[in-house]
C-alpha cells in the first residue's frame, strides 16, 4: 500500500509581524491637531476657572467694602444728630417752638397742714398708731375723702 498522505493540515509558521506602532502614530494629522487643540483648551479652562472665581470674590469684597463705608457714614450722621438733639439749647428751642411749652413760673403748693387741722387729720405718720378693724378703717377713709373731695367724688363707692 502506498503511503497515505495525512489529511491533517500542516502547521503554518507564524509570520513575524513588524512591531506595531503606538496608536497616535496611526492618527491622521487633522485628528492629532484637533486633539492638541482640545488639550490646550482643557488646560486653559483649568487655569481660567480659579482666576474667574478670584475675580468674582474680589468684586464681592469691593461691594461689601462700599456698603460698610455707607453704613459708617450713616452711623456718623446719626451720631451728629444725637449730639445736636442732646444740646440743651436745641431741646429748649423744640419745646418752645414745636411743643408750645414755656418755662414754669412760680410754683404754688397747696397748704395741706391747714386743711388737715380742719379735718383733724394727723400731720405725721407716727401720730396715730391705734389699730382699727377693717370696716371702721373703710368708714374713716370714706369720710375723709368725702370731706376733701366732696360726696360726688365717692358716688358709686
Amino acid at each position: 500500500m502506498a503511503q497515505q498522505e495525512s489529511v491533517l493540515p500542516r502547521p503554518v509558521a507564524r509570520a513575524e509581524s513588524p512591531e506595531r506602532k503606538p496608536w497616535y502614530y496611526e492618527l491622521s494629522p487633522a485628528v492629532a491637531v484637533d486633539m492638541g487643540i482640545l488639550v490646550l483648551f482643557l488646560i486653559a479652562m483649568l487655569y481660567l476657572m480659579p482666576t474667574g472665581q478670584v475675580a468674582d470674590a474680589g468684586f464681592r469684597i469691593q461691594a461689601l467694602e462700599r456698603s460698610i463705608e455707607q453704613v459708617e457714614r450713616e452711623n456718623q450722621l446719626l451720631r451728629t444728630q444725637i449730639a445736636q438733639a442732646s444740646d440743651l439749647r436745641a431741646i429748649e428751642h423744640v419745646a418752645r417752638q414745636q411743643l408750645g411749652m414755656e418755662p414754669a413760673g412760680q410754683v404754688h403748693f397747696a397748704q395741706v397742714p391747714e386743711r388737715a387741722q380742719q379735718l383733724k387729720l394727723p400731720l405725721d405718720a407716727n401720730a396715730s398708731k391705734e389699730e382699727l378693724p377693717f370696716s371702721n378703717r373703710w368708714a374713716i377713709i370714706r369720710e375723709r375723702f368725702s370731706a376733701l373731695f366732696g360726696e360726688e367724688f365717692l358716688h358709686g363707692w
